[in-house]
């Protein structure tokens, strides 16, 4: 997302979180704004281990669970570098993102923590308003920095590297080879060739020069849509077994050429989005049980080498006991989440949206302003969200009393809300997940920080837009759409799987086309639909003839009940034409045209006069690519049909019929 990521949230106060030795050695820093904490390290490190003396602070001596803060003087050079720009924040013009702070005199604080069993420590670098603003309670503040320096993933940094540096480029080479084979999604403007497949390189190498297994992550699966036309119902379906089983296949394959692996941590987001998108929060906690026994299914029984893990946003808060019971929900209680459509709220849930919020959220004036300012990307962006939620949430009760002007208003502003969440999600990811590979399932341009990925294989999934005429039509999408807003359907004898909106499924089975059933999951696969291939299936197939085994022959004359007989015309080298049927009625003897143009092949050429095959008798019908056939003239119906041409009719042999009946559609056409 190319915009600025503006904010007066506590993500924005963060400069820098890192990972030090117990002797002061620089291992790995997380998020470093503008490159200071690297530059000033040896300056920082002087004056903090200055000050852990003084104090006889534990960190220097006790290897338990220690936490220690410190606010260095505004006098010392390197602090004093750093808070300058914030001193003269507020009398920039263009700053849109300081109401509320009192940016003449901030303070820098170094949070550090070292962690149960660890010969490292983890420390954030913050700049923190001297009067906290109407958003963040000081309670909140120094909990959300508690949380980012216990939970964030730096273990691996205080692992040593290997000394095979070439080893560890061929591990990258070969896991970039299959990454870029197996799952990467090629965007419009893809950049995966211009600096990516390095990019890409040089994250997975981190974990390959120690030998331990690659992190990634993937934020996905919130939760099946709420429009009816879309799914077949609010639980995982076969389209989640398919994605998750082409996750693990990818994960496999990785482990065949690096031996520790690869895991992919999925982070659902339906708890970030489930009130803008209509879905009730309970039925998001549904659908991710539902998920795990997926996964289960998937994967097999429980190990500790699971190749694909999940989280939800309350997980991310509250899976430490810790950090989980010195929280207090009063220091969010303030915080105001808009919600414009009615679903039903969970305490849980609604709580972790508030601490999204208060901890990560950009600031709205700013992105409101790139909107107003025409912003390409995310101007398109935001149409992007509008156009999607004035389809999803077209069946919800909300909008079904709404006019067309009232529901697109509504969906502009869900839009604009879900880009704001969205980016918040983006930013804690970014200080949790550090070391990870970052995995989407939007397009990118795949040149960092994030790579998009198919969910879907081309190859054994198919996106179908329509089953009309008993033919499924097919579409060659770039980006295949997402199980959570789709269903899967097959055909009997066939291993091909179709993705496509439920809407598709239930009007092919009202027309009667398709005789289909819903088959419900069990332990092999996930519920989906099964149709019997229609007629026009079959139909379609190669014949031999069409194949080139057997030379065709001109079809004859045949006799039906009730004094009735058809000529059949055939094309050399093709199936029989029966587009034009002409019955003789004894009774009257009057011919009778029907046409069926839906089935009419025509064969365009140069030449726009019809041409009549001698040799088999066969009519043989030639147009231009402007060509149209005529209209019968009124001459032609008027002597073909006169009393004079039926009696002639009656009286003409079999092979004058067929010299009559050609004339005739001659100058039809």
């Amino acid at each position: 997302m190319d915009f600025t990521n503006k904010g007066d949230s506590i993500y924005h106060e963060v400069q820098a979180v890192y990972a030090r030795s117990i002797d002061g050695d620089l291992l790995h820093i997380a998020k470093d704004v503008d490159q200071r904490t690297g530059n000033a390290w040896p300056q920082i490190w002087e004056d903090l281990h200055a000050h852990l003396v003084d104090t006889r602070s534990p960190l220097l001596q006790d290897t338990g669970s220690v936490t220690s803060t410190w606010e260095p003087s505004i006098s010392i050079p390197w602090v004093e570098e750093w808070v300058d720009p914030w001193a003269s924040y507020e009398n920039n013009p263009e700053n849109t993102s300081t109401s509320g702070y009192a940016w003449d005199a901030p303070s820098l604080t170094i949070k550090e923590y070292r962690r149960p069993g660890e010969n490292q420590v983890i420390g954030i670098i913050s700049l923190t308003p001297c009067q906290s603003s109407g958003m963040i309670d000081a309670k909140f503040r120094d909990w959300f920095t508690s949380l980012i320096i216990s939970e964030t993933w730096l273990g691996l940094a205080e692992i040593p590297r290997k000394s095979d540096g070439d080893g560890d480029r061929r591990y990258c080479r070969a896991i970039t080879d299959i990454f870029e084979e197996k799952l990467r999604n090629i965007s419009t403007d893809d950049q995966w060739h211009n600096g990516g497949r390095e990019y890409f390189e040089d994250r997975i190498h981190f974990h390959t020069a120690r030998m331990v297994r690659i992190e990634a992550c993937l934020p996905a699966f919130p939760c099946k849509s709420s429009n009816p036309d879309k799914v077949a119902g609010p639980e995982p379906d076969q389209s989640e077994e398919l994605a998750l089983r082409r996750m693990a296949e990818f994960a496999e394959d990785v482990g065949k050429v690096y031996p520790p692996g690869i895991k992919v941590s999925i982070i659902s987001d339906g708890q970030v989005f489930s009130d803008c998108i209509g879905v009730d929060d309970h039925t998001v906690d549904t659908y991710s049980e539902a998920l795990m026994h997926t996964r289960e299914k998937v994967l097999g029984p429980e190990t500790e080498q699971k190749s694909i893990g999940f989280y939800s946003l309350r997980d991310l808060f509250f899976n430490n006991p810790t950090i989980r019971d010195s929280f207090e929900p009063k220091t969010v209680a303030h915080v105001e989440v808009p919600h414009f459509i009615s679903t039903r709220l969970t305490d849980a849930a609604e709580l972790s949206r508030k601490i999204l919020i208060a901890g990560c959220q950009i600031n709205p004036e700013a992105l409101r302003a790139k909107i107003d300012g025409r912003d390409q990307s995310i101007l398109a962006l935001y149409k992007g969200f509008s156009k999607f939620m004035l389809e999803d949430l077209a069946k919800h009760p909300s909008t079904t009393g709404l006019t067309k002007k009232q529901c697109k208003k509504l969906s502009s502003k869900i839009a604009f809300e879900m880009i704001s969440r969205n980016q918040a999600y983006s930013n804690l990811v970014e200080l949790l997940f550090p070391l990870h590979l970052r995995l989407s399932i939007h397009a990118h341009r795949n040149n960092g920080p994030k790579f998009g990925i198919q969910l879907l294989s081309h190859d054994t999934c198919k996106t179908v837009k329509s089953l009309e005429g008993g033919v499924p039509e097919t579409s060659d999408l770039l980006h295949i759409p997402t199980p959570w807003h789709n269903c899967v359907f097959r055909f009997e004898g066939d291993r091909i799987s179709y993705v496509t909106k439920a809407k598709v499924i239930f009007d092919a089975l009202r027309s009667k086309q398709w005789k289909g059933r819903w088959v419900e999951a069990n332990s092999e696969h996930g519920g989906h639909f099964v149709f019997e291939q229609s007629k026009q299936m079959k139909q379609r197939r190669p014949s031999r003839h069409e194949a080139g085994h057997v030379r065709p022959k001109p079809r004859r004359f045949s006799s039906k009940q009730g004094g009735e007989a058809r000529p059949y015309f055939q094309r050399r080298g093709s199936k029989p034409v029966d587009d034009i049927d002409l019955t003789f009625h004894r009774s009257s003897s009057t011919p009778w045209i029907n046409e069926r143009p839906n089935v009419l092949r025509r064969t365009s050429t140069h030449d726009a006069k019809p041409k009549i095959n001698e040799r088999h008798n066969l009519l043989r019908r030639t147009y231009t690519h402007d060509a149209k056939p005529k209209k019968p003239t009124t001459a032609a119906k008027a002597d073909f049909n006169s009393p004079s041409m039926r009696q002639k009719l009656m009286n003409m042999s079999r092979e004058e019929i067929m010299h009559a009946f050609t004339e005739f559609i001659t100058l039809r056409y």
